[in-house]
């Protein structure tokens, strides 16, 4: 009997029992959701908005000064973008991901971080703030 082959099968069952209480979700899911006249992307000069298809914007919220939409790009990549509305100038970035996005994150110097989570509702910590079930918020 290969004991290495029952080991490795041990752990992914493991593992798998680790994940069954979460609820797994892909961006697609965001914007499966019909988009409404609040999801509309901010109508500002920026360079972080050239690449976008508004049509694909999705609003995700606002925590820490900032406002956040969820939106592919050019290329069907998943991105975030982010405008400071509180404490300084009309900001704005963008970050992009390949695929779910599920290893995005994005901060603006001074700012809040973001990163956008796979799994819907993840433990939030202390101080940050869970924007649509899937952006976790936290301050700098």
């Amino acid at each position: 009997m290969n004991t290495g082959k029952w080991a490795r099968l041990a752990i992914v069952l493991l593992g798998a029992g680790a994940l069954a209480g979460c609820s797994f979700a892909t961006a697609d899911d965001v914007f499966a959701e019909e988009q409404v006249s609040s999801d509309a992307l901010p109508q500002v000069e920026s360079v972080v908005l050239e690449d976008l298809d508004p049509e694909s914007a999705r609003y995700l919220g606002e925590a820490e000064g900032s406002q956040f939409w969820a939106a592919r790009n050019a290329d069907g990549e998943f991105c975030v973008l982010t405008k400071v509305v509180e404490g300084g100038p009309n900001e704005m970035m963008s970050g992009c991901s390949p695929g779910d996005g599920d290893t995005l994150t994005i901060s603006m110097s001074g700012g809040p971080s973001a990163s956008w989570s796979a799994v819907e509702n993840p433990t939030v910590p202390d101080g940050s703030t869970l924007l649509r079930g899937h952006l976790l918020v936290s301050p700098r």
